[in-house]
């Protein structure tokens, strides 16, 4: 099958970011490794500007925009990290960008889009509400609109962490990837097997939002009801392009319960002394269910984000046992 992001795009884009961001980095962290009985690395896109692995395609598809496109200015709707990188990305080419957040997002990221030059639209409940009105906005006002789990120049940017990844670790046996729209996935999935066929790569989503994994799973796109607290993978639908990606390359994919990314999140904070938000803890949560498919294999989890809010964490902390239950 061919896809609209190439492995030649992947390439260029990560010319274009290292002029625009640091490479992130992938730490060896025993206690993990002790806990999950596999040589267990993290990936730290917690560690960007934004706190959050879409930097890399608010960086790369803002930087492709003709000149039309600049002059009417980016809408497009988030969960919060993708609404950062188009506005970070807009800021660093001299873009407009109005994001658009379901009423009572995660505050930690509406203001830091506000931070970064965004312009601040509160409309939905969820974010599938929010992007279906700013598609209508969209036309109307004349604004360019993409998505993150379809614009071929932004999942190109997301697959440069892969690159990074095999750059520095060429012998990484599993990379455990957290799946919401599955852009990431999906850039992860063709620069992984483009470079390393034999690498496996494992999908992890909420059972609390069950889309991307039962769409996958059954070859259709299925929307499902949506209830999970990690903004970064609670989607109630699927996107065509994405889903073609994963269906073809991703190895594997699970589900993990929203008490296991809890668990995940005290977990990494314990072993790592990282904050990570829900989506950036599934890779843990999926690591912990997989433990006998891992064990003594150089595994490699990407920590999406660190955005937590300051409530989330409160309330996860104060849940339980954490990573003793």
């Amino acid at each position: 099958m061919s896809y609209t992001t190439t492995l030649p795009a992947i390439f260029d884009a990560a010319r274009l970011l290292r002029r625009h961001m640091d490479r992130t980095p992938l730490h060896h962290y025993p206690g993990l490794s002790e806990v999950l009985g596999a040589e267990v690395y993290v990936k730290h896109e917690n560690y960007t500007a934004i706190g959050s692995f879409k930097i890399r395609g608010g960086l790369n598809s803002m930087a492709r925009l003709t000149e039309e496109q600049r002059k009417s200015g980016v809408i497009i709707a988030s969960s919060g990290n993708f609404g950062q990188a188009v506005a970070y990305g807009g800021r660093t080419f001299g873009v407009k960008s109005i994001i658009a957040l379901p009423l009572n997002p995660n505050p930690t990221k509406a203001e830091a889009i506000r931070n970064f030059g965004g312009e601040l639209l509160l409309i939905g409940k969820d974010y599938d509400e929010a992007r279906a009105h700013i598609q209508k906005l969209a036309a109307e006002k004349g604004y360019h609109h993409f998505n993150d789990a379809e614009d071929p120049d932004f999942i190109a940017g997301l697959g440069t962490c892969m690159l990074e990844i095999l750059e520095d670790l060429p012998e990484a046996e599993v990379v455990i990837v957290p799946v919401g729209g599955a852009g990431f996935a999906s850039g992860i999935c063709i620069a992984g097997k483009g470079i390393k066929p034999e690498v496996e790569i494992i999908g992890v989503s909420s059972e609390a939002a069950q889309s991307p994994y039962l769409s996958w799973r059954e070859g259709r796109l299925i929307d499902s009801p949506m209830t999970s607290f990690a903004e970064g993978i609670a989607v109630r639908v699927s996107f065509q392009r994405s889903q073609e990606v994963i269906r073809e390359l991703l190895d594997d994919f699970i589900l993990v319960s929203e008490e296991e990314i809890r668990r995940a999140i005290v977990l990494m904070l314990e072993k790592t002394h990282n904050l990570a938000e829900g989506a950036g803890a599934a890779s843990l949560a999926a690591a912990m269910k997989l433990k006998d498919r891992i064990k003594g294999r150089k595994t490699v989890l990407i920590l999406s984000g660190g955005n937590i809010s300051l409530e989330h964490l409160k309330e996860v902390l104060e849940s339980g046992p954490g990573s003793r239950a």
